[in-house]
């Protein structure tokens, strides 16, 4: 539903919505060239509103008092278009900060190496990838995507695809939909280990690491079994099953499976729980369910996952952790679980059902879509529009993170530094090493360490139980 409003009724209009409307995700997006600012609002699977306004005045006033994931949304549009945001949130222990640089800047404050301020400055890269990917041509998308998102290109080009199909008007067949599961959730779970692998090398645990890392050796093999010679993005579009490997692939799951069972089981990650414990508070009860998604909102207690309610899951059981101790923990049962799909999905005898889909014929025309896949992170949304002549001219994604990171200030208040590194993780944005960190003490005297030293710093401090020695080399 696309609604045309005066910008001087938006803020009661966008009141009344949230009012009515509980567990919903907004994202903002500005059309430059149209001088347009929509309010999108998602509503469990595939359901949406979108408010659009002609902007005749860059004065707007805050939702994030009512939608505190905005917050990123409003940060970019004060950032990159010029806005003048009213009442936005704005905390001591965390906030953004203007930047035309590209990538991540950390500013972090600290007294008596507790954490005080930490500031994020967020380059304009993931809009130049939005305006790159904007093609006709749906396999030079798909293309781009793998590039772009490399680990996590399956799910952004299940999301893209189902835009294109939602505008022509075109339903796959149950082959194809279970099809797609099986990418996406093997997707799923090579990310959760990987992500694992990470979480255990910054805090020193090589051996248990070096164990995930068969593992995932074995799901990507699997993988590659399952596609045959085909690229992920041709599975998609086109999925061929080779039945003939079906009982390898199915020995191949069970293996991974028991691996992690084997793990989950043991005693052997336990210290690592505990350092974990110790780098998260958890969450106040007041923080609205939908301000988070994917497994750090799971880890919460929060249940919000797209593929409990989602129609392109409805002949697929999906289980999600009851009482999880912590994200790690979470990481690694959704991997089990989604290997149980896998497996539930291999061995239903699919018959695949040819369908030719031409994706190059004309889309409806001034038409827009917006679609989300519970991505391995959590919701992703792609919202794309359509010109007058019915081809793809504007693309707005909505990544996970970008919807978690307002949270990062319940997690870093009244931290020690030593524990930066690891809660980032949570985020699935981490420390890249091409991130510029500048740590200040309470006498003004500041640091910036290599992202690499500072991880280690803090991997040593972790497992010595001490502080970080900034000043060493």
């Amino acid at each position: 539903m696309v609604i045309d409003i005066p910008q001087d009724e938006i803020n009661d209009l966008l009141k009344f919505i949230s009012d009515k409307i509980t567990s919903t995700i907004v994202m903002i997006d500005y059309l430059k060239e149209a001088n347009q600012l929509l309010y999108v609002f998602l509503i469990e699977e595939d359901n949406y509103i979108i408010l659009k306004s002609q902007i005749s005045n860059i004065i707007i006033q805050s939702i994030t008092r009512i939608h505190p994931e905005a917050l990123i949304f409003e940060y970019e549009l004060q950032n990159q278009f010029g806005f003048n945001i009213k009442n936005i949130i704005q905390d001591n222990s965390f906030r953004f900060i203007n930047s035309n640089s590209k990538g991540i800047k950390f500013n972090i404050d600290i007294r008596s190496q507790t954490m005080e301020q930490v500031s994020v400055s967020l380059g304009k890269f993931y809009r130049e990838i939005e305006h790159n990917l904007v093609s006709s041509n749906l396999e030079e998308m798909f293309s781009k995507m793998s590039i772009y998102f490399g680990n996590c290109s399956s799910a952004h080009q299940i999301c893209l695809i189902h835009c294109v199909e939602d505008l022509i008007n075109h339903e796959i067949s149950e082959f194809n939909i279970k099809s797609r599961i099986l990418v996406l959730e093997l997707e799923r779970c090579i990310n959760h280990i990987l992500w694992m692998i990470m979480v255990l090398f910054d805090l020193g645990f090589k051996d248990a690491a070096k164990e995930f890392i068969e593992v995932r050796k074995e799901l990507i093999s699997t993988k590659m079994e399952i596609l045959g010679n085909r690229s992920a993005s041709s599975w998609i579009v086109n999925p061929i099953y080779y039945e003939e490997n079906r009982d390898n692939i199915i020995n191949k799951l069970k293996n991974s499976m028991d691996s992690l069972n084997l793990v989950h089981n043991s005693e052997q990650l336990d210290v690592g729980h505990e350092y974990i414990d110790q780098a998260f508070n958890p969450l106040p009860k007041q923080v609205n369910e939908y301000g988070l998604v994917g497994p750090l909102a799971r880890a919460n207690g929060f249940k919000q996952d797209m593929r409990r309610k989602s129609p392109f899951y409805a002949n697929v059981k999906v289980t999600t952790p009851k009482s999880p101790r912590n994200i790690f923990d979470v990481r690694l049962r959704e991997s089990i679980s989604s290997i149980t799909m896998a497996l539930e999905i291999i061995e239903s005898n699919l018959i695949p059902a040819r369908q030719q889909i031409n994706y190059s014929q004309s889309l409806k025309i001034n038409t827009y879509s917006v679609r989300s896949v519970e991505a391995p992170n959590g919701r992703l949304t792609y919202l794309i529009h359509t010109d007058g002549n019915g081809v793809i001219d504007h693309i707005r994604i909505s990544i996970p993170c970008f919807v978690n990171l307002p949270s990062l200030k319940y997690f870093i208040k009244d931290k020690k530094l030593k524990w930066f590194p690891i809660i980032l993780r949570i985020f699935d944005m981490g420390i890249d090493p091409l991130d510029d960190i500048q740590i200040q003490d309470e006498k003004g005297e500041s640091v910036s360490p290599s992202a690499f030293s500072f991880r280690k710093l803090a991997q040593e401090a972790i497992l010595q139980n001490k502080e970080i020695n900034l000043t060493q080399k």
